[in-house]
């Protein structure tokens, strides 16, 4: 969706995300920062102020600069190069009526974004729409004339929001953990994102050896993607854990939120163990109240790790993927935990975490070196007590289509009703029987790509799953298909 001035297919679900650039064509720019600015502020209730932050991105701090200047004298800003999870913590600490959250997190260095909230509550689509509407509005009005910016802390200078955020940060670590990671040998990959330096730093204070993997932050990740899901951007975390001596490795994406990690022996966890590890420890060290709560997980989660929440006595609930319809799920449901296997891991107990239904890659590490303290056993010994699915694909990702993602969606979904399957199109289509499923669904922090996964209890179930999927897809998405035939062959061979 484009006006005459400013290109607005950057407007996700959950926030504003996109290749990043000073023309008319980019999906961000310090034009569409400048004017989303304006839109927060005439939609916090009056007087109130909204929290500004970025991460370490080289776009970041013009970003945050035409941000701020759009809102008019109505931001506190935290500056650049701070991790997401902390710019949350510190919207909370001061009380502020929102929060604008400059990053791209996990994606390439050309794309940028802007993550949104007003009040306690995550964003919602609606709230997304509103903003680009009046975004849309403003451009058309030619009123989107960039200022200048606003007058920023000398460089080198903290600004007191952040240091208060920091100190509450800390003193939650102090409290959870104190010195008890003494003895374990970490190897922590910070994949120059917003953790640089600060991450090892505060595990190194609970008492843990760390080994730090790309701890410098850099504007531009060295070249790199800062994602952690990706098996292949880890080569060197595992060539590091294999034969080091390690407990564990783990690595956080670029501004911090989620997290990735391996056992003792490198290999790589899939997060859906990881969700089961984390809710049998909150069980185990908690009151009673833990041990029959809900737990949330998204589609794509394996069924496996579904079926262990509930022998294990807990209450798993089901969610569309994304971390905004996470959390408010969480908060909806009073739940003790939630993941997603991209590596978000929310945490929903009042007091262990402090922002409720809030995530953080690095507390995560926190959590599961306690986890294993207290277990007395290895990663992979614990990891192999939850059941493995040797005919689930995973997350199949980079699947794109250039047309309407929404039709396209909506037209398989007609007809897989119409030939007579179970759907469901809560989060895109999802075709399922009692021991498989198939899920289709577009990103929501990617314009044009969509992510698909399936699992079975064994290979004729995969299948059967696979071909109806590539039957329903049209002449146009025919690329999708082959993609999945492709990871399904490889899982039935």
């Amino acid at each position: 969706m484009t006006t005459p001035d400013i290109n607005l297919s950057g407007f996700q679900p959950c926030d504003v995300r996109g290749r990043h650039g000073p023309g008319p064509d980019a999906q961000i720019s310090p034009l569409h920062a400048f004017l989303i600015g304006q839109a927060l502020a005439e939609l916090l209730p009056a007087g109130a102020q909204t929290l500004t932050s970025g991460d370490g991105r080289a776009s970041t701090p013009g970003l945050l600069a035409a941000l701020d200047a759009g809102l008019g004298g109505r931001a506190v800003s935290l500056g650049a190069g701070v991790p997401t999870p902390l710019a949350y913590l510190a919207r909370q600490e001061l009380g502020l009526g929102g929060c604008a959250i400059v990053t791209a997190s996990h994606n390439p260095p050309a794309f940028n974004g802007i993550k949104l909230q007003l009040g306690d509550q995550p964003p919602t689509p609606e709230l997304l729409a509103v903003v680009r509407n009046r975004v849309q509005a403003r451009a058309e009005a030619a009123a989107g004339a960039l200022p200048a910016s606003p007058a920023r802390a000398a460089e080198g200078t903290e600004p007191p929001a952040l240091r208060r955020a920091w100190a509450a940060y800390d003193q939650c670590l102090a409290d959870g953990f104190g010195k008890r990671l003494g003895g374990l040998r970490i190897a922590l990959d910070c994949m120059h994102g917003c953790w640089a330096g600060d991450g090892p730093a505060r595990l190194r204070a609970a008492g843990a050896e760390v080994v730090a993997l790309r701890d410098r932050r850099l504007g531009d990740f060295a070249g790199a993607t800062p994602d952690p899901a990706v098996d292949a951007h880890l080569t060197d975390l595992g060539g590091a854990v294999r034969g080091g001596g390690f407990a564990l490795g783990a690595a956080l994406d670029g501004d911090g939120d989620r997290v990735r990690f391996l056992d003792e022996t490198g290999h790589l966890l899939d997060n859906g163990s990881v969700l089961v590890l984390l809710a049998r420890h909150l069980q185990a060290c908690g009151p009673e109240s833990r041990r029959a709560g809900a737990v949330v997980y998204d589609q794509k989660t394996r069924l496996a790790v579904v079926a262990e929440l509930r022998q294990a006595g807990l209450q798993p609930v089901r969610e569309r993927s994304g971390h905004s319809f996470m959390r408010a799920r969480l908060l909806a449901e009073h739940a003790i935990l939630g993941g997603e296997n991209s590596g978000h891991f929310f945490w929903g107990t009042p007091g262990f975490y402090p922002v409720v239904a809030g995530d953080c890659g690095l507390f995560a590490v926190f959590v599961v070196a306690d986890l294993l303290r207290r277990a007395g056993r290895s990663l992979s010994e614990l990891a192999a007590t939850v059941p493995p699915s040797p005919f689930y694909t995973g997350d199949i990702r980079g699947l794109r289509y250039e047309g309407d993602r929404a039709a396209l969606l909506a037209a398989v979904a007609a007809s897989a009703r119409d030939a007579g399957y179970v759907v469901d199109t809560e989060d895109g289509v999802r075709l399922e029987s009692p021991t498989a499923f198939v899920h289709l669904r577009a990103s929501v922090t990617e314009a044009g790509l969509l992510t698909a996964a399936l699992d079975a209890l064994d290979a004729d179930g995969l299948v059967a799953m696979a071909d109806p999927l590539a039957a329903l897809l049209p002449a146009a998405a025919q690329p999708i298909a082959a993609a999945v035939r492709q990871r399904v062959r490889a899982l039935v061979s």
